[in-house]
Parts: C-alpha cells; structure tokens; sequence
C-alpha cells in the first residue's frame, strides 16, 4: 500500500521537537554516536511502522525509521522499492 504524507500522524512522533541538525550531514565522526542515540528515540516511536514506510518510499536523505541513507537504499534494493520522487516536499 502506497503511503501518503497526510497519512502518517507526524505530531505523535518521539523526534516531533528534536533539531533537524542531527538527522542530516553529520560530520562521520559524529555519526555512530548520534545514530545510537536517535536510534533509542525510534524504537519506542509510536509512529515507527508509518515513518519506516514513507522514509522507505519516499527519503533520500538523513535518518528516519531508526535507519540511516545507507540503510534506507539497502531495504530499497532487498524489497526491489523503487524511490519515489516529489515535486514539492510536503512538509515544507
């Protein structure tokens, strides 16, 4: 099922008041340790699942789902997920 911004109920996400910094260009010495850390805020994430889905379809960039860029394109290559480009994102 194609999940669509508007279905996913952001405001109850764990991350919903956290600095966008630390989810984008982190300098590699930096990374793990964040990681780690944003990591233990997804696992309780009531919204994981739904962020997971749209982060899978639809993010190119940064950390979402518990999960790095790297991370994100492997699931893309493993379940054949196609990454679906947006004209304008959403939440801008």
């Amino acid at each position: 099922k194609r999940i669509e911004y508007r279905d996913v109920e952001w405001g109850e996400a764990l991350c919903k008041n956290a600095s966008t910094k630390q989810y984008y260009d982190l300098p590699p010495s930096q990374a793990p340790k964040v990681y780690r850390d944003l990591r233990k805020i997804c696992q309780d994430c009531p919204i994981l699942n739904e962020c997971f889905a749209w982060s899978v379809a639809h993010e190119e960039y940064g950390f979402w789902a518990g999960m790095p860029e790297r991370e994100r394109w492997s699931v893309r290559k493993k379940m054949n997920i196609r990454l679906e480009t947006l004209t304008a994102h959403p939440h801008l």
